[in-house]
């Protein structure tokens, strides 16, 4: 009986969980995406705030040459979506509308500190 009683009471839990609390915020979700080194890694180019970052340096024809990825800390949703598109900058990663909107606010939120 205790069994019968206690599996729903399980369930109906989880549920309500669900639909009221998140595993994990959004600025945290955008965070685990931007630092992300296994896949997209937008942190290994941009940097760890998205205040951009030198790639690399060299020499040509007697003159100092750098390649760096632009700051993109406090761009917008669409500013980033635009810089992801094959018209963009960047590379053409594929992300949904919420995983970008989920970067957006972990770099909103990171360069406000």
């Amino acid at each position: 009986m205790c069994r019968a009683v206690s599996a729903p009471l399980f369930a109906l839990a989880a549920v309500w969980l669900s639909a009221n609390e998140s595993f994990i915020t959004e600025f945290e979700y955008g965070q685990k995406l931007y630092l992300a080194t296994e896949s997209i890694a937008c942190a290994t180019c941009h940097g760890e705030n998205g205040g951009g970052k030198t790639l690399a340096a060299y020499e040509r024809k007697r003159t100092a040459q750098t390649i760096a990825a632009p700051a993109i800390a406090g761009f917008e949703a669409s500013a980033i979506k635009r810089g992801l598109s094959r018209h963009g900058f960047g590379p053409p990663y594929h992300l949904s509308d919420s995983e970008i909107a989920a970067i957006a606010e972990y770099l909103g939120k990171s360069s406000e500190r």
